[in-house]
């Protein structure tokens, strides 16, 4: 422990294996556990920069708490840690896994003419990616629309516990199969819900998608618009998409209002700005909202995304 670097974390399945290169004989990342949870000398000892190999801050004896705190002062990135990580996830995918999610990928995405799908390895994990998959947004085309429920329940039980099996494109198109269909992993999927700190979740923030596909979930998906940091809020995206609750929606406008009113260079660097535009054109074309509402958000996008545009409209060439 006393050679992770100040500001880094290592998972106690790291510690198991560089015991394993240096002493030799085997290891095992549950004996680790036990050998740091007692650690006489927290902090000078820095057992607070040991995680779960699925990012979650498990155990320690300061309580989470104070863990969050001593990494936040260290200037750790959290961006996929998770406070509480879904019990059941397993750490890499087998490779009979990977071959069946590529298989069922390929049959989805066939008839619409997309390539086959690939599987590359990228640090020794598993990505499967898709060539000429384009994805932002809901109006996008979307390959999951005709798959049967036994392959859908098969990629949405692999999209909860492999989360970067999928490159984002095609992640992104398992979110909105997860609010779609939902109800097909409700067990799994309600427990993640309800136990995960969704303020401190990064990339695995898709899974909010599931919110979509759940009766009654308007008054949470409000309140997670509150909570969920930048970057982490795609999957709440899609739950509002598919929300059909006006609450809803002008929770939403509220929150696009107040981003771009803190920060000026709102989504440059996470795609929320795109997400924008994508409610927008919603929202227009569906009369959610009158355009006088919409319209210092319409600006503000107009000129982030078609600057010359903008300026033709005020000169009166735009009518």
């Amino acid at each position: 422990m006393l050679r992770i670097p100040y500001g880094a974390t290592v998972s106690y399945g790291d510690i198991a294996k560089a015991i394993e290169k240096k002493r030799g004989g085997r290891a095992s990342a549950q004996a680790v556990g036990g050998a740091v949870g007692w650690n006489p000398i927290c902090i000078i000892i820095p057992c607070h920069r040991v995680i779960g190999a699925d990012g979650s801050l498990t155990g320690y004896g300061g309580g989470l708490g104070n863990k969050v705190s001593l990494l936040a002062h260290e200037g750790t990135d959290f961006f996929d840690m998770r406070l509480v990580a879904p019990k059941d996830a397993k750490s890499e995918p087998d490779e009979r896994l990977v071959r069946l999610c590529v298989q069922i990928v390929g049959k989805a995405s066939a008839p619409l003419g997309y390539g086959r799908p690939k599987c590359y390895r990228d640090g020794g994990t598993s990505t499967i990616s898709l060539d000429a998959l384009v994805q932002w947004g809901m109006d996008a085309p979307y390959i999951f629309g005709d798959i049967d429920d036994e392959d859908a329940k098969f990629l949405l039980e692999s999209f909860i516990d492999f989360r970067s099996l999928y490159h984002f494109d095609l992640a992104l198109q398992l979110a909105r199969l997860l609010a779609e269909r939902g109800t097909l992993v409700r067990a799994r999927m309600g427990r993640i819900i309800a136990k995960t700190d969704w303020s401190s979740y990064g990339s695995n923030g898709l899974l909010l998608s599931y919110l979509g596909s759940v009766k009654g979930a308007d008054a949470q998906i409000r309140r997670l618009l509150d909570i969920v940091p930048e970057d982490g809020r795609d999957g709440l995206f899609v739950a509002c998409w598919k929300s059909q609750s006006a609450r809803v929606q002008k929770k939403l406008l509220e929150k696009f209002e107040r981003w771009i009113e803190d920060d000026p260079d709102f989504g440059s660097g996470t795609g929320e700005a795109v997400w924008l535009g994508a409610f927008l054109a919603k929202w227009m074309r569906e009369g959610e909202f009158p355009y006088d509402r919409l319209e210092s958000l319409v600006r503000w996008h107009l000129a982030r995304q078609a600057p010359k545009l903008l300026d033709e409209f005020h000169g009166g060439v735009v009518q």
